[in-house]
Order: structure tokens, then C-alpha cells, then sequence
């Protein structure tokens, strides 16, 4: 039998686009493809939610196996009832029982409102589709010849259009595809099939004039030409189908005998065949004819069960005219109160009903048991019938028992090792895709960064890592190791394009096991630092610790001040100074806030800020202490979490995920530039005095974040060793910065990065 169809497809997915859209035209072989036709899947979904792209590939296998391994197949052309179109209808039906079960596990997520989906077969010269969504459906054809109108001339009609009823679905709640169109495609026209934004992109008369003009991979080659040289911003797909079938015929006779003029007549809803009448209107009564689906369709499809959805439909119609003129019983309210039944899956009259049944049902049984056991009669009845069937039973019974158990142990054998060949053919081929996709952003990323758009690089990276999460945990040694090439490239690039450096020759300058280390600074030769409640003091050089008191408590915020003098605050009342010469003295802090989140002392004022009053307090000190209080910020609006604070001239606020700069009291326009991942509870900041950096320690990340006093991004470290960072210093005057990780505190050069951007 020959095949009178031409087949064509056109997907075009436009970067960055929030939608995406799929086609699958199956491949069957010679024979399946002349008895039972080709099957065509075309969809649109969100293109950022991975459950609709495993719907997509759930759907091509299910939907093949639905239809080509149909137990109705082996019955056709046998029996006058099972056509190709009953056969597209069981398998329509199947998928919708799949959608619906998919709904009630949620095992794959989805939408309805968020899914445009048309499954469609072509056999010969007919066509049998069902949508839901937005796609369309368009037919071109030779319309009947009218005066001044060309016998070439071609026209279209939007099928899904005419035969869309928004009640669709309104009576049919776990049917997603409720509807099915049969027809048939005259001959030298199209069928299309395209979601919707074809229209945006074409217009009906250029649409018309490729396609009639060009056969369908040339339609389609010249349709993605045109888009090409427009700016694509949402996905374009689409389906050509031409039915070839008497062309050559057509050619010899010199178009002589134009072709019967009811094409439209032939798309008609399924088991229905309208009687030719030329002298009717041939357009309308096809429409007509089509909009008979619904009511066909969800006849054959309608599941099993004592309620008419559609009976029910109508009872409320009728319903809604009796009760118009009376405005206070609103129409909308009656499917409410209707379907409270049908829609409460769980009541406790339900739950009281099953368990009342199953209470029954065990008593019924322990009674009978019970009576067979205390009754003689019946219990020697009993054991003379089971005797019988015991003498009854010969080795040939048991032979056959035997054979029916190996057959039945080796049948369920078979039938689980298929499932995991299938289960590991499906995850073969998830994985290659997942390859395959993360090639395609990795392209993108190269492409970007070659003209420096770091912003796009950046998107491309990040949907390539919502794909390495997306990797099924059991794969084979090759797949393992694909994986772990495209995640190492992926760690690459993430450290190239977010700037994430690693600091160099970290040496360990001091160690301490014997108690908590914090508090740390650098001024000349030594660091700084508490151990618990002691203060010590480390020379750089030979690496050895001084005690230099023990007598505090509840240390905390040690920072030296311009002077190279170290600073504390102890039990959040007193200031402890440290000269150089390891001196120690306490001043006294007048009316000291509570809740203090940091403090510094620049130029002999302290400055400190305090979560309780969002405010900076500024002291003076003197003999007695630090006195002569005064709330330094003049507008203290839009703080929030403040953890830290440094001083350069300007005061510096660290904030949960920013930096607030103020000078002399007012806030400046100053923000920071963004940096991925976002900061994210970062403990302290560092502004240089003399240089133009700002350093900013996120213990959470294990990072040290580098910004100028612009705020602009500049670098990111991190290292191997400081998987526990706790605190930062840093010595401008020999460039080096000290990093106190767990118990260790360890030197490397000072980063001082240029601006790359």
C-alpha cells in the first residue's frame, strides 16, 4: 500500500524564552506505517520545570506503546468496528488514564493550565487528533470554485478553532484530553499542526504561499529562513502535512478535472460519515459535523461509573435558565454544591462505611470458622471432603503443579528482568539527554564569554547546575564518568566567571588546642588574639604565644586602632587597651548599650553600634574612660542584622547581605555590586585605611569576598584549610592577611585584585 503523506517539522526554542516546545513524529517500520499510520506529539510547557520535559518523554513511550501494541491491532481489517480510529481512541484513553494517575501521585508535577499538548495520528489520507492547550490545528485547501474567485486559489481554516467549545472540559474533571477530531485531508492539501505562536511570526497569506508552494521540508527550511532574520522571543514549532496522493494523476490530465469540492466534508468526528450533498454549504456543514466530537468522543472515552458527567452538564443548564431571574441563586454556585461529593475523596462516613464493611466481613469469617471447628459433624464433613481431594490427587497432578509453578516463577522472572531493562534503557537515555543539554548550555557559555557577557554566562551556568541535580543517582562507569567531566567543567567554569580565586602558599603562623581562638588582629610583629578568656599575644616569626592576661570575661570585637594598639571589649562594659609594650589597662564605658554588635577606635573615639537603639554611639576617651556619649548616625533608617564594623574615615556597616557606608553621620550612595553566589550571613568587615579595599569574611561560604570602596565586585579566595573560618586580619603594611580557621591561624599574601569588569 503506498503512502499518499509527506511529512515535515520545524522547532525553534529562542534562549532565555520561559516556554519551550517539543514534536516527536514516530518512526515505525514499512508495515506498521502502512496499516497503522504515524504518530505525531507536538507540546509547549514551561521550559524552567524539569517535570514536564520527563512528561514529554513518558508520553512518546507510552503513547507508542499504547497505540502500536494495541490488543485491537491484531483485529484490523477483521472486523468492520476496529478501524485505526477506534485503535487512536484506546490509546488517547490510555494516556488520559496515565495523566490522571500522574495528577493523584504527583509523581511527575504538572498543570493542565501550564501544558499545551496535541497527540495525533496520519494514516493514508486521514488524520485523528486530540489537543488540549493553546495549539493549533489548520487545514488548506481547494475551496469550492465561486465567481471572480481563482480555481488555484487555496484557503484556511483553523480547525482546533471551530471546534474548541469552552466547556470542554468543565464536566470532565480527570479527562485532560476530552475531545478527538477524525478527518480527512484532501488531496493536494495541508494539515498543520503549530502552537501558538504561529501567527506572530506569519501571516495567513505567506503561510498559505510557502507551503503550497514549496513541498514540506522545503516549507519548512524556507519558514525557518524567515524566522531567522527576526528576533525569536518565544518558541516556534510546527508540523506539515501534505496528502500527495492522485498528484501525478492530477498532472497528466492538466488539472482538466478539478478536484470534488467538499474536502472539508471529510473532517468529520470519529464513526460519523456525512452523505455528499453539493447543493448544501459544504464549509458549514463540516463545521457542524465537527462539533459533534465532544459529544461522540466523550461517549467512547467516558470512564466507568454511574455518573453522566455530560447528563449532569445539562441538568445544570436547565437549571441555570429556571433560576436567572432570581439574582440572589447564582448559576456558578450550583456545580459547587453538585460536585461536593464527587470531589471529597475521603469523608468520615466513608472511612466509618470501610471499616464497618471490613469489621463485618472478619466477624462473618471467624463465625464460620469457629462453626466448623466446634461442630463434629461438620468438622469429620470437613476432613472426609479434604481426604477425597487428597485420593483424588495423582503424581501426574503434582507434575503439572509443578511445571504451572516453574512456568509461573520463570514468567515472573522474565517479566521483572524486562522492567529493569527497560528502567535502565529509560535512564540511559535521561542520562544522554542530560548530556546533551548540558553540552548545548556549555556552547552557550563559551560563546557568551567570548564577547564578555558574564550576566548570560552566568544563567547558562546556573540551568547547567539545576541539570547536574537532575542526574539519576544509579548509572553504569562510563555514565559516572561523563558526569564527573561535565561537573568538573562546571566547577571551572563557575570559578572563572564568578572570579573565585584560591588563596596561595597559606602557611600556618598559629595553633592552639586547648581552647577557643577568636578576637584575632595584627599589629607589626604579633597577632592578637583570645583564647578563651585569655589574651594573648603570637610573634609572626617564631610563632610562640604570651599570655598577657586572664582576668576578663565575655571578650569580644578585638581590633587594633590606627595606633597599632589592640582593642577589646569585656563583660559589654569595658574597653581593655594593649599597648605594643604589653601594657594592659581597662577604661570604663559610660552608659553602656546593650545588644552592641561592633565597635573600633579611630583617632582615640570610639565607635560602636547597637542592635537595641540602631544606632552608632560615639565616645571620647579620656582618663577615666570612655565618656561624653552621643548617638552618631543621623539617619539610621534601613539597617538590619548589623554583625560587624570598620572605619577608614567613613564607617563601614556590615548587614546581612550588603554593606551600608555613612560619613559623618548620613548614609552615602554606596551599594554593592553582585557577586554568586550572594553573600549570605557574612561575620565581619575590613576596610583597608590606606588602600581602596573593602574585605568581607562569609565564614558559611569559607570565603573572603574583595570589593573596592566603590563597591564594585572584584575577587572571591577560598581555601583548602579554612573549612572552618572564624575570623579575619590584616596587616596593610606588609600586605599579608591572616585567616583564623578552627584552631589554626594561618598567612598568605594580601589579594589585592584589579577590577575585571
Amino acid at each position: 500500500m503506498p503512502i499518499y503523506y509527506k511529512i515535515a517539522k520545524l522547532v525553534l526554542n529562542p534562549e532565555r524564552a520561559s516556554l519551550v516546545t517539543r514534536i516527536h513524529i514516530s518512526q515505525p517500520d514499512t508495515e506498521q506505517e502502512e496499516s497503522l499510520g504515524r504518530l505525531l506529539i507536538l507540546t509547549e510547557f514551561p521550559s524552567k520545570k524539569a517535570d514536564y520535559q520527563a512528561l514529554f518523554n513518558l508520553l512518546i513511550e507510552q503513547f507508542s506503546i499504547a497505540y502500536y501494541e494495541n490488543e485491537q491491532v491484531l483485529l484490523l481489517n477483521k472486523l468492520a468496528t476496529v478501524t485505526v480510529a477506534s485503535i487512536f481512541e484506546a490509546a488517547v484513553n490510555k494516556i488520559n488514564q496515565i495523566l490522571f494517575e500522574l495528577q493523584q501521585t504527583q509523581s511527575i508535577k504538572f498543570s493542565s493550565s501550564e501544558l499545551s499538548l496535541t497527540l495525533a495520528v496520519i494514516h493514508e489520507n486521514k488524520i485523528h487528533f486530540a489537543s488540549i492547550g493553546r495549539n493549533q490545528a489548520l487545514l488548506i485547501y481547494k475551496p469550492k470554485s465561486q465567481v471572480g474567485i481563482s480555481e488555484t486559489a487555496l484557503s484556511l481554516i483553523n480547525i482546533s478553532k471551530k471546534t474548541r467549545d469552552s466547556k470542554d472540559e468543565l464536566f470532565a474533571p480527570n479527562k485532560v484530553l476530552a475531545n478527538i477530531i477524525s478527518g480527512q485531508v484532501p488531496q493536494n492539501g495541508y494539515f498543520i499542526f503549530s502552537n501558538e505562536a504561529l501567527y506572530e511570526y506569519l501571516s495567513e497569506n505567506k503561510l498559505i504561499k510557502i507551503i503550497s508552494t514549496l513541498p514540506p521540508s522545503g516549507a519548512s527550511a524556507q519558514i525557518e529562513n524567515e524566522l531567522q532574520q527576526t528576533h525569536l522571543a518565544i518558541p516556534f514549532s510546527l508540523i506539515i502535512i501534505k496528502n500527495h496522493k492522485g498528484q501525478h494523476q492530477e498532472q497528466e490530465d492538466n488539472l482538466v478535472s478539478p478536484a470534488p469540492e467538499p474536502e472539508l466534508r471529510s473532517i468529520s468526528t470519529h464513526r460519523t460519515h456525512m452523505p455528499s450533498r453539493p447543493e448544501r454549504d459544504i464549509n458549514k456543514e463540516s463545521i457542524r459535523s465537527l462539533n459533534l466530537t465532544e459529544d461522540q468522543t466523550a461517549a467512547i472515552l467516558k470512564p466507568s461509573g454511574i455518573f453522566n458527567y455530560r447528563k449532569a452538564g445539562a441538568l445544570f443548564t436547565g437549571l441555570a435558565s429556571s433560576l436567572r431571574r432570581q439574582p440572589k441563586q447564582k448559576l456558578k454556585v450550583l456545580p459547587a454544591k453538585i460536585f461536593e461529593r464527587k470531589q471529597r475523596l475521603l469523608s468520615w462516613q466513608k472511612i466509618f462505611n470501610v471499616f464497618a464493611t471490613i469489621a463485618v466481613s472478619i466477624w462473618t469469617l471467624v463465625l464460620a470458622i469457629s462453626s466448623q471447628i466446634t461442630d463434629r459433624d461438620k468438622r469429620n464433613n470437613w476432613l472426609t471432603r479434604m481426604r477425597l481431594i487428597k485420593s483424588r490427587i495423582t503424581k501426574t497432578h503434582l507434575i503439572m503443579m509443578g511445571v504451572v509453578l516453574v512456568c509461573l516463577s520463570l514468567f515472573i522472572a522474565n517479566a521483572y528482568k524486562i522492567n529493569q531493562e527497560s528502567a535502565r534503557k529509560r535512564m540511559h537515555e535521561e542520562v544522554a539527554e542530560l548530556i546533551k543539554a548540558i553540552e548545548k548550555e556549555e556552547s552557550q557559555i563559551e560563546a557568551d564569554l567570548l564577547y564578555g557577557n558574564k550576566d548570560k554566562a552566568r544563567n547558562s551556568l546556573a540551568q547547567i547546575g539545576i541539570i547536574l541535580r537532575d542526574f539519576p543517582k544509579q548509572m553504569n562507569d562510563e555514565e559516572k564518568a561523563r558526569y564527573d567531566i561535565k561537573n568538573a567543567n562546571y566547577q571551572e567554569k563557575l570559578a572563572k566567571i564568578n572570579s573565585i580565586a584560591t588563596f596561595e602558599s597559606l602557611e600556618a603562623v598559629a595553633s592552639s588546642k586547648d581552647g577557643t581562638l577568636n578576637n584575632l588582629a595584627s599589629s607589626g610583629d604579633y597577632l592578637y588574639l583570645t583564647v578563651d578568656n585569655k589574651i594573648v599575644k603570637v610573634d609572626k616569626q617564631s610563632k610562640t604565644f604570651k599570655t598577657l592576661s586572664d582576668l576578663d570575661s565575655d571578650l569580644k570585637f578585638g581590633s587594633t586602632d590606627n595606633n597599632g594598639v589592640y582593642w577589646l571589649l569585656s563583660a559589654g562594659k569595658n574597653m581593655i587597651q594593649i599597648n605594643p609594650s604589653d601594657s594592659v589597662k581597662r577604661f570604663a564605658l559610660e552608659e553602656a548599650p546593650d545588644n552592641i554588635k561592633g565597635l573600633e577606635v579611630y583617632y582615640n573615639k570610639l565607635y560602636l553600634y547597637t542592635d537595641t537603639d540602631k544606632q552608632v554611639y560615639r565616645y571620647q576617651l579620656t582618663s577615666d574612660g570612655f565618656r561624653s556619649k552621643s548617638a552618631w548616625l543621623k539617619n539610621p533608617e534601613g539597617l538590619d542584622a548589623i554583625r560587624s564594623l570598620s572605619i577608614d574615615g567613613f564607617v563601614y556597616l556590615l548587614d546581612k547581605n550588603t554593606i551600608h557606608q555613612f560619613g559623618s553621620g548620613r548614609p552615602q550612595n554606596f551599594s554593592l555590586s553582585p557577586v554568586e553566589p550572594s553573600l549570605a550571613n557574612p561575620s565581619k568587615v575590613i576596610a583597608l585605611k590606606e588602600k581602596d579595599y573593602v574585605y568581607v569574611l562569609e565564614p558559611e561560604a569559607q570565603r573572603v569576598v574583595v570589593y573596592n570602596k566603590k563597591g564594585n565586585f572584584l575577587a572571591q579566595y577560598k581555601g583548602a584549610e579554612l573549612d572552618k573560618l572564624i575570623d579575619i586580619a590584616v596587616d596593610e603594611k606588609s600586605a599579608m592577611i591572616y585567616l583564623l580557621s578552627g584552631t589554626t591561624v594561618y598567612q598568605a599574601k594580601l589579594p589585592m585584585p584589579t577590577i575585571s569588569r
